[in-house]
């Protein structure tokens, strides 16, 4: 069997974990949550996949503000690019 590591805030995982609880557990339901997304229907490719021509953007942040965008991202489990994509998305 493989393994699958994350990281995780830790409110986040005591969340899961109190959901986990009535579900046989951590390693459980997140197997069940697993298998119920690799059966579901994925969503059709973005019709203009980014290709070597995309824009790069650059932003200078202060550290207070670089400290929020670290913490919005995190808190969905985002990277700051991720996140900040998401955003302009």
């Amino acid at each position: 069997m493989d393994r699958i590591t994350l990281r995780l805030p830790t409110d986040l995982l005591a969340r899961f974990d109190a959901a986990a609880t009535g579900q046989g557990g951590r390693s459980r339901l997140l197997r069940k949550l697993m298998e119920g997304a690799a059966q579901a229907s994925l969503p059709a490719p973005s019709a203009a996949p980014l290709t070597a021509s995309a824009a790069k953007l650059t932003v200078r942040l202060t550290g207070v503000d670089l400290a929020r965008l670290e913490a919005e991202a995190g808190a969905v489990g985002l990277s700051r690019t991720q996140w900040t994509v998401a955003l302009i998305r």
